[in-house]
């Protein structure tokens, strides 16, 4: 008897750190992957917000006329450590003597590493002040965003031809008149995006040029010309050689490839006419919208130029409204405010974010809050300037700065 009493509390006891053993991995699996989502899905948010606030600040900074500046977190490194244990304690009964008793426990603690990187130095001041080219313009437009709150945010200015001189329209109320123009005519180009007849793309023609040596090409020089994109062409004895271009960024009211290789050729040369931060703009009569045509370029601006066009707004030189001309067809939205920044010495509540710069709060108008712009058209436009700072600014993780680790 005594045998067997032995071999039954063995195996108890084998059974006991089967179930702890088991509870413990258990414990363990469970919270693993549950902290680690948590955290990683905590982390994202918060790095999100960050960047921005960053932006709402440096409006903030520019409204009181101080230089903007950006800090970057390229880093975040985390360790977790997941403890569990478990044990058998004595635990007295109400009937007399004592029982055995499982206790389990588990732990989780995290140990991040934050790296700081204040953005500066020559190439990123070169990248803040420099007119963003047209292939930013060009990606920003195929978005799906209102064109014309693409063009409020990133034009400086319109350039129109008019009977033989040029007339600069500034989107800048400081210039009430030009801004009127300005506004004008972006809105009418708004209306032609509303209905689809906007082209809005690179002008793409075929370079040609004549083969004066009479001797026939050998094939293998024909095949090494086509590899880099020329083709040969032959039409009785005239020979050409062709190559598929390119060209300059173009608006219009029409589609380029309908046009003769020609004319797109003198088209890209027309818009070579200024740098790559210049977008040809051709409304053309007889063409839909034609009845208000607009031969002009538009200039674009630097990210740094954005962050002061807001914050002029918001006080030195405000947005005011300007109606569309009779010539332009329906706008869905023309708010006065190209992205309205509200401002109040009292914290804002129910916002999704907000700064305090100089004992002032600054957040992003709402539907509780707001004067004019709907929240739709709010916060796609700071979606659009947030884009434009990811596009501006360049690879931290490259730079050449010292970054500050903060450990927790």
């Amino acid at each position: 008897m005594g045998r067997w009493l032995l071999v039954f509390c063995i195996l108890r006891t084998l059974l006991i750190r089967v179930v702890m053993i088991g509870t413990i991995s258990g414990l363990a699996g469970c919270m693993s992957p549950i902290a680690l989502d948590r955290a990683v899905i905590e982390y994202d948010r918060t790095h999100t917000q960050i960047q921005a606030q960053l932006l709402l600040l440096n409006i903030a900074r520019a409204r009181n006329h101080n230089p903007i500046h950006f800090t970057a977190v390229p880093n975040v490194a985390a360790t977790f450590d997941f403890r569990s244990n478990a044990g058998l304690a004595r635990e007295p009964l109400r009937s007399g003597g004592s029982g055995t008793m499982l206790a389990l426990g588990a732990s989780v603690s995290e140990n991040p590493t934050i790296n700081i990187v204040p953005i500066q130095g020559e190439a990123f001041t070169k990248q803040l002040l420099t007119p963003m080219d047209e292939s930013k313009f060009e990606f920003m437009a195929h978005q799906g965003l209102d064109i014309g709150m693409v063009l409020r945010l990133m034009v400086r200015a319109m350039i129109v031809e008019k009977k033989g001189g040029r007339t600069v329209f500034h989107n800048n109320a400081r210039y009430p008149k030009e801004f009127r123009q300005f506004r004008r005519a972006i809105l009418h180009l708004t209306a032609l995006e509303n209905i689809g007849v906007l082209d809005v793309g690179a002008i793409n023609y075929e370079q040609q040029w004549s083969v004066i040596n009479g001797h026939n090409a050998s094939m293998d020089s024909i095949l090494k010309a086509a590899e880099r994109g020329y083709r040969w062409i032959t039409t009785g004895k005239k020979k050409i050689v062709s190559k598929a271009m390119r060209g300059r960024m173009l608006i219009a009211n029409y589609d380029p490839a309908r046009l003769s290789n020609d004319e797109r050729h003198q088209l890209d040369k027309r818009a070579r006419q200024y740098p790559h931060n210049f977008v040809l703009v051709d409304i053309r009569p007889g063409y839909p919208g034609g009845k208000f045509p607009i031969q002009a370029w538009i200039k674009l601006r630097s990210f740094n130029a954005v962050i002061e066009f807001i914050a002029n707004s918001m006080h030195s030189y405000p947005e005011f409204q300007v109606e569309k001309d009779p010539r332009s067809g329906p706008i869905l939205f023309n708010p006065v405010k190209t992205l309205e920044i509200m401002v109040s010495p009292d914290q804002p509540e129910n916002v999704d974010f907000f700064v305090e710069y100089q004992s002032v709060y600054y957040w992003l108008a709402n539907n509780n809050n707001r004067h004019e712009a709907t929240t739709h058209w709010n916060k796609e436009g700071f979606k659009l300037l947030y884009h434009l700072y990811q596009m501006t600014v360049m690879d931290v993780t490259h730079a050449p700065t010292i970054p500050i680790s903060i450990a927790k």
